[in-house]
């Protein structure tokens, strides 16, 4: 439970969350909260792909790129408050 409770909390840290493999073996799930007005998550974007197609630095990548673009749209639908 320890391990779940650090993996939420580096979540909230970075911005989005990352299971490689928990979920489904050989099978890497990226996600990024959309926030309301209130900055309370309104919704989710996730990334689905197969873990022997990302390398670290490509998963990176799509991690931040994920995040960067729900912090996009939370301004747009929150009237700028994000």
């Amino acid at each position: 439970f320890e391990t779940y409770l650090q993996e939420v909390e580096s979540a909230r840290q970075n911005g989005y969350a990352v299971d490689k493999g928990n979920f489904a073996k050989g099978v890497v799930t990226i996600s990024a909260p959309i926030l309301d007005g209130q900055r309370q998550p309104f919704m989710a974007i996730s990334a689905v792909g197969f873990s022997t197609q990302l390398s670290d630095n490509g998963l990176m990548a799509v991690c931040e790129d994920l995040r960067d673009r729900c912090r996009e749209v939370t301004l747009a639908i929150s009237g700028g408050v994000g």
